[in-house]
């Protein structure tokens, strides 16, 4: 278990886009209006994750990917 399993869906929509901005992808309005619309927290995680190595934003928000 690690600390971010605690946080509630704002603070990880935070941390989403913090990775976000920090990598080579363009962070568009679009895509903090998404972020910070989701309040699932398991989803969230899973952007997050899907933020270290996305090619595109396509990859970052596909149903299904790894």
């Amino acid at each position: 278990m690690t600390a971010e399993n605690d946080w509630p869906a704002d603070w990880l929509a935070e941390l989403v886009l913090a990775l976000l901005d920090a990598g080579p992808l363009l962070v568009t309005d679009e895509i903090r209006t998404r972020v910070n619309a989701c309040s699932d927290p398991e989803q969230l995680r899973v952007w997050a994750v899907r933020t270290l190595d996305a090619a595109d934003v396509e990859e970052l928000f596909a149903a299904g990917a790894p």
